[in-house]
């Protein structure tokens, strides 16, 4: 028996009588379920490796006409192998209500994440998982309304946020399904999302734009992907009357291929799907320097020690530029300066005293990333004439945000805003976050376990309460850690 596939090594075909009493053999067809979809077994068949079958199911419609020997086969296989004794009765079944508690037996396993049952012998969770998935092939389920569902982190109204279940629609022929891996909190635009402020607003809605996920079907019409690739995206249809604002934060999707990019054809490790989890704010970063274009020696003042401004930094370095953060976060800037960055507080007395010291010809650049008016324009007093000074906050309070541009006349500045990102950043991000030029890692404080401990996420972001940086959140059973 090879247990690394869910078929033995050696097979021999059953007499004409076992097939007769197969339930499969019945005519009819069954429509190929969307988590076998893709998937591809090798077949050895009495141990000749040149008579390898590979059987691909992805994309077929109907399963009897491709696989005809494919239940023999299994029935087969659990008639000779004592190793599944225990699991027969899963092939016993005629109906669909013959077959119900032999699937919820295997559901039961796979549930509780679990190898082992009292028995002669355990059974591999990646069989149960196969055997599950052929059991709803073969006893006739079909994809024709199927419903799909999926929780998801949803503001009801402004500071209030909560799970729910969203049904998902029906997917067309330019449309993915795509299972959620992680994603991660965007803690600035989502907390002026939480507060009601950020522009374009609506409540209920769902939050958030970090989210990978694996492709679990592909419409006729898709061209750039195919079933197994991880992309990255939050297009997303559901039924209820639910905004999604950008809508990331949920288990299943449905949603045209354009809203995705491809990450990779196959499972990264769990380090690298993490860190490029938070790759929109590190683009954000990117495409901050990519506009203030900082040259070797200059100095540089970063406003606001958030991811955005901590990546700007990593990359104003690699540039050989000078960049020195500024926050008023007392716990925060503790825990930058044991990562090695040079970050001070701007709430101190002599917070301005010092960074004079560090810059006396004063600043080249001041990069802001908080929208505090009054910092910035105490920084603009630090800055030399004909400097840069680049605007990436958000900036919803006409009064409260406006800064002083008399004073930026005086000085001659240049004066840079950017909103966004484009594939430019996308595709030099990407290439830092894997060549682990840009250390996302370290700034990742939380990584908890999705669905039960997104509301646990969403309590970190509202209160700011224990002190928080990246919060990530594992959807798939496999990177989650108990």
């Amino acid at each position: 028996m090879c247990l690394g596939s869910p078929f033995p090594q050696r097979m021999s075909l059953p007499s004409r009588n076992v097939k007769e009493r197969c339930p499969w053999t019945r005519t009819g067809s069954a429509t190929i379920p969307r988590c076998l979809r893709g998937w591809t077994f090798p077949l050895r068949w009495n141990n000749a490796s040149a008579d390898r079958w590979r059987v691909s199911v992805g994309g077929l419609r109907n399963a009897r006409d491709t696989l005809p020997c494919l239940p023999v086969v299994l029935l087969t296989l659990v008639q000779d192998a004592p190793i599944l004794t225990p699991y027969a009765a899963v092939f016993g079944f005629g109906s669909d209500e013959d077959a119900k508690p032999a699937l919820a037996l295997i559901r039961e396993v796979v549930s509780a994440k679990s190898t082992k049952r009292e028995g002669p012998a355990p059974l591999p969770l990646r069989w149960l998982r196969f055997l599950q998935m052929l059991i709803e092939l073969f006893s006739g389920r079909s994809n024709e309304g199927e419903v799909m569902k999926t929780q998801a982190v949803v503001f009801p109204e402004a500071d209030r946020f909560e799970l729910r279940e969203l049904q998902l629609e029906p997917p067309g022929t330019g449309d993915m399904v795509v299972r959620t891996l992680v994603t991660a909190i965007s803690p600035g635009t989502e907390r002026w999302t939480l507060r009601g402020k950020h522009i374009g607003t609506q409540f209920p809605c769902v939050p958030g734009y970090h989210r990978i996920g694996i492709v679990e079907e592909c419409g006729s019409d898709v061209t750039n992907f195919r079933t197994g690739d991880i992309v990255y995206g939050s297009v997303n249809r559901w039924k209820e009357e639910v905004i999604s604002m950008w809508g990331a934060h949920v288990g299943l999707s449905v949603g045209n291929f354009g809203g995705y990019k491809f990450v990779a054809s196959t499972m990264p490790t769990r380090f690298e799907l993490e860190t490029l989890s938070l790759e929109v704010v590190a683009a954000v970063g990117n495409r901050g320097i990519r506009f203030c274009d900082p040259k070797p020696t200059q100095k540089m003042l970063i406003i606001g020690a958030g991811i955005i401004g901590l990546c700007a930094a990593q990359l104003a370095a690699l540039r050989g530029a000078a960049p020195v953060l500024l926050d008023v976060d007392d716990e925060r800037i503790d825990f930058l300066k044991q990562r090695g960055y040079s970050v001070f507080n701007g709430s101190a007395p002599s917070a301005d005293d010092t960074l004079r010291e560090l810059a006396p010809a004063g600043f080249d650049i001041v990069y802001d990333t908080a929208g505090h008016a009054a910092t910035t324009d105490r920084m603009v007093q630090l800055m030399r004439r004909q400097g840069t000074l680049l605007l990436q906050a958000q900036y919803f309070d006409k009064e409260r945000c406006a800064i002083d541009l008399d004073q930026t006349k005086m000085k001659e500045l240049t004066v840079k805003f950017t909103c966004g990102t484009g594939d430019i950043d996308w595709e030099e991000t990407t290439t830092r976050i894997r060549s682990r030029m840009l250390k996302i890692d370290p700034l990742i404080t939380h990584r908890l376990n999705a669905p039960e401990q997104l509301l646990e996420g969403y309590e970190l972001l509202h209160t700011g309460r224990p002190f928080n940086l990246g919060i990530v959140f594992r959807w798939d059973d496999n990177l989650k850690v108990v």
